[in-house]
């Protein structure tokens, strides 16, 4: 009579489980949140691509949040002939009624030559944008996780992106920036409130948003006379994304 090595049988069927599992095959996905501001003081700029602005007699305000988890920095443009100063204690981003500090009273160890004494630097409160200059500001992201919901299929079929609207009431992300800041060395302090929530979530399979192009190459570069490249067919500066994979 034939014996079995059962601890063989089971080491090997081990084995063939850890075979297939590794071939299973996973998609990448891409879920891109548009936005919406909260009130009538955010305007859209005419071309998509620019993304929201805040303007009054002093400063221009810019965002552009697309990036993975979403670009929350903003860029302040001085419309005066003074120095504009933002008041970084005095400068907060917000997200889901959690206010976080933009001025964090830091302190950075610079890089020196061997032998040289250590130098340090310190945060400044005070951030100076000279007339008619830009200067960007940046410290968060909007959002990092993926959003999970009953009615969003997590896994769509290729052509068909699975999409959820929200209102404010509903939105599960509401974000922006509280922003303080004066026109001269002894300028009153103005403090400007630019809000924003998540009004739209897709999820999207990576091949629908991808495409992919064909450029020539310069011939003094490379013998290769043609590179291919793959591009997002829309990137807007209203929109962020995270990417996951099932």
């Amino acid at each position: 009579m034939k014996t079995f090595n059962y601890a063989l049988v089971a080491s090997a069927l081990v084995c063939l489980m850890s075979v297939f599992s590794s071939c299973k095959s996973t998609a990448i996905y891409y879920q891109i949140s548009q936005t919406k501001p909260v009130d009538e003081t955010i305007m859209k700029s005419d071309n998509n691509d620019r993304g929201y602005y805040y303007e009054d007699e002093n400063c221009r305000i810019s965002y552009n949040f697309w990036s993975e988890n979403g670009d929350a920095s903003f860029q302040v443009t001085n419309l005066t002939d003074e120095v504009l100063y933002i008041v970084k204690d005095k400068c907060f981003f917000i997200k889901n009624g959690v206010s976080n500090d933009y001025f964090q009273n830091r302190e950075w160890v610079d890089p020196v030559k061997p032998g040289l004494t250590t130098t340090h630097t310190k945060e400044k409160n005070l951030i100076g944008i000279a007339p008619h200059a830009s200067k960007n500001i940046g410290e968060y992201v909007i959002y990092t996780k993926v959003l999970v919901d009953c009615d969003l299929n997590r896994q769509p079929k290729k052509n068909e992106p699975q999409t959820i609207a929200f209102t404010l009431a509903n939105t599960p992300v509401q974000f922006g920036n509280f922003i303080t800041y004066k026109v001269g060395d002894n300028g009153a302090e103005k403090a400007v409130s630019n809000l924003f929530y998540t009004s739209r979530v897709t999820n999207y399979r990576k091949d629908d948003i991808f495409t992919t192009e064909r450029h020539d190459n310069c011939p003094n570069v490379s013998d290769i006379k043609t590179v291919e490249e793959q591009v997002l067919r829309f990137a807007p500066a209203t929109g962020y994304y995270v990417t996951y994979v099932k």
